[in-house]
């Protein structure tokens, strides 16, 4: 008996000892990583306690649990329905505007940015427009109502205007309006409204002239993305039927990139997405999302035509605002700054922003009529304020090819009539049924003179294989073979350095003019420069492009709490064998003391003790 207790005492301090030894080395190597069997057993409920009490670290794993609880309770799938609400409600702090990142988003509201930001006083602020903006084209006796076809220059300038007028009408409002000011503020204005192009040096305080009679009264209503879809489904339901019901409601927008289908004379909206200053493409929109909330600023008049009601769930906003279209056009300075307005005013293109999703990315060649007296010439002109040069045809024509859908200014020169092209409305395409463009004066110092013929390039003779030699005295002589003349290409616009030839006569368009409203006179535009514009020029050859090495993928940065855990872990595992052993080596002479203790008084147990008398 008291051999294999003192045997079994030995065994337990020798596996102690031998499970101290490696557990230290066995902890820090790859295999057995801190949170391997080490955080199982700090993660025990008692044994984790005890554990951490006597390696000292305790206050260090407090911390990192504590941070980490944080961390998670940060988290999208932590968070309760009642904390998401409160801290969507949350009024944001007045933040510096960003650059946007596409052009398409220049003039759009950025969501907890104060306005106004200027002086209205400021010298410095631009008054008046640099470039020609399109709202309705004189054609005939009639006139032809872009903004009720497609998204046009002067429909984003109107509608920009409108939700920076809001905006700045939020910030001014103190605590009352703080909850609004961080949602997403955008705007659509009703392309009927739009009656008349502003010409370049238009007044900003005279743009009222170019809109529609009636009451411009601005409202703004909190909706989803769900209801939004409704309302800009309404405004293409009729937008190619000058007879239809809902004409004249296609919607210019600002702060919303929209692409459409149409099938079966449906139209739908395809894609959705607000402006952002940290996305591209902006941030898409779930075209059935009923949860997400936004404001939209339109006019008032056509709450109701859209189902915006307030016994429909949409009360106005700005019901006691008192703003204007034509008052939001004027302050539109005062309301977005100096260097942004001066962009918007300068634009001769649309931003981009409604676009028919399957022709979207597509381009068409515009058709100019200079007249017989212009024939074979090379001409130099201005497309959205960037100088091309292109040739006539023997008719007197100038094609104009890649121009990318939608609608674009044409001018022979700075300071000269503005002329609008467009595929989307059919205006100077040169296909059945579009309507003509036709240009009456062309200035001397736009004509270069006759379109140079190019030359054939000459080739080589390839010299012919002699024939094998019969006799010594024989040799054949090798036949001459006649260089192909070669067949002059095309060319229609070209760069200056390019050299033109002489393209090939085509057929007339037959115009057919849209009738709409009564005829309006048509200002004399005198747009400049336009820096923001697309380019236009011709499609390069495709030229072979290397293959771009793939940059190195940046490793995670680790997390610092869990670095201190792993820590505090790696620590526990090489000091938790040790206690461990010399728990087993005090256990183990516990034992031998209580056998040696037991055989003493076995020993004694011989000997009889008696009481003294």
């Amino acid at each position: 008996m008291k051999d294999w207790k003192l045997r079994m005492a030995s065994g337990l301090l020798a596996l102690g000892l031998v499970c101290a030894a490696p557990a230290p080395a066995m902890a820090r190597t790859p295999e057995h990583p801190a949170g391997g069997w080490v955080s199982g057993l700090m993660d025990l409920p008692v044994v984790g306690d005890l554990l951490r009490l006597l390696t000292g670290g305790g206050e260090e794993a407090a911390a990192g649990e504590g941070a980490s609880t944080a961390e998670t309770a940060a988290t999208a799938e932590t968070a309760t329905a009642e904390s998401a609400e409160t801290a969507k409600a949350a009024p944001a702090e007045a933040a510096a505007p960003q650059p946007w990142p596409q052009g398409w988003m220049q003039g759009a509201v950025q969501p907890g940015v104060e306005l106004p930001r200027a002086d209205a006083d400021d010298p410095t602020l631009p008054d008046a427009l640099t470039a020609t903006q399109w709202a309705a084209l004189p054609v005939g006796q009639d006139t032809l109502s872009l903004t009720s076809r497609e998204e046009t220059n002067f429909g984003d300038l109107t509608a920009d205007a409108a939700a920076q007028a809001a905006a700045a009408w939020l910030w001014q409002q103190g605590e009352a309006t703080a909850d609004l000011r961080s949602l997403p503020v955008a705007a659509a204005i009703p392309g009927e409204l739009l009656t008349r192009s502003a010409a370049a040096g238009t007044a900003l305080a005279d743009l009222g002239g170019c809109l529609a009679e009636g009451d411009l009264s601005l409202a703004m209503v909190q909706i989803t993305p769900a209801r939004l879809v409704s309302v800009l489904e309404t405004g293409l339901a009729d937008r190619e039927d000058p007879t239809g019901e809902g004409y004249g409601l296609f919607l210019q927008l600002s702060g919303l990139r929209m692409t459409y289908t149409e099938t079966e004379g449906a139209a739908r909206v395809a894609e959705l997405a607000l402006a952002d200053p940290e996305e591209e493409a902006g941030r898409a929109l779930a075209l059935d999302d009923e949860q997400t909330p936004l404001l939209l600023v339109l006019p008032r008049a056509y709450l109701e035509a859209f189902g915006l009601t307030e016994a429909e769930g949409c009360p106005d906003l700005l019901a006691d605002a008192g703003l204007t279209l034509p008052d939001a056009l004027a302050a539109l300075p005062a309301n977005l700054g100096a260097a942004d307005t001066a962009a918007l005013l300068d634009r001769t293109a649309p931003a981009g922003r409604v676009l028919p999703a399957d022709t979207a990315d597509a381009t068409f060649t515009g058709v100019v009529e200079l007249g017989a007296d212009y024939a074979g010439l090379q001409i130099r002109l201005l497309v959205d304020g960037r100088e091309v040069t292109a040739v006539t045809d023997a008719q007197g024509r100038l094609t104009l090819p890649g121009l990318a859908g939608g609608g674009h200014t044409l001018q022979m020169a700075a300071g000269e009539p503005a002329y609008y092209l467009s595929d989307r409305t059919g205006v100077g395409t040169g296909a059945e049924g579009s309507v003509p463009v036709t240009v009456t004066a062309v200035p001397a110092d736009c004509v270069l003179g006759p379109a140079p013929t190019a030359a054939p390039a000459p080739t080589a003779a390839p010299t012919a294989t002699p024939a094998p030699t019969a006799t010594p005295a024989a040799s054949a002589s090798p036949a001459p073979t006649a260089a192909p003349t070669a067949a002059p290409a095309t060319v229609t616009v070209t760069s200056p350095e390019e050299e033109p030839a002489t393209p090939a006569p085509t057929a007339a368009p037959t115009p057919v003019p849209a009738a709409t409203a009564a005829p309006t006179a048509r200002p004399t535009a005198a747009p400049i420069f336009d820096p923001t514009a697309e380019m236009l020029q011709a499609t390069p050859d495709p030229t072979l492009a290397p293959t771009a090495t793939p940059a190195p993928t940046a490793e995670p940065t680790p997390d610092p709490a869990r670095l201190e855990e792993q820590e505090a872990a790696r620590k526990t595992s090489s000091q938790l064998p040790l206690y461990i052993g010399l728990g087993l080596a005090a256990v183990g002479a516990a034992a031998v003391a209580v056998v040696l203790v037991r055989r003493k008084l076995t020993a004694r147990s011989g000997h009889t003790y008696r009481r003294k008398p």
